[in-house]
């Protein structure tokens, strides 16, 4: 394998690795994930995809100027806005 086509690999065997990180970083910071204690059947299970769920609607939202955690703060603040999020989406 030539050094161009490795350093492709590795550069993007780098970025799916960080981009799995940054979406763990959002649930434990945002959802507070690891202090979930969720465990009956596949509750933790269902909540987890719920969040996940949630982060991807969040991120696809471009109402809001924002990271995930201001995003969430503008939906509790105005009523109006979660029902079009959610069509929306």
């Amino acid at each position: 394998m030539d050094p161009a086509t490795l350093a492709r690999h590795a550069l993007e065997a780098i970025r799916a690795h960080w981009g799995v990180e940054a979406m763990h970083w959002i649930l434990d910071m945002d959802f507070d994930e690891d202090r979930s204690r969720a465990r009956r059947e596949d509750l933790a299970e269902n909540l987890a995809m719920l969040r996940h769920v949630v982060v991807n609607v969040l991120r696809l939202d471009k109402s809001v100027f924002g990271g995930i955690s201001v995003k969430r703060k503008e939906l509790t603040w105005d009523d109006e806005k979660l029902p079009g999020l959610m069509l929306a989406a």
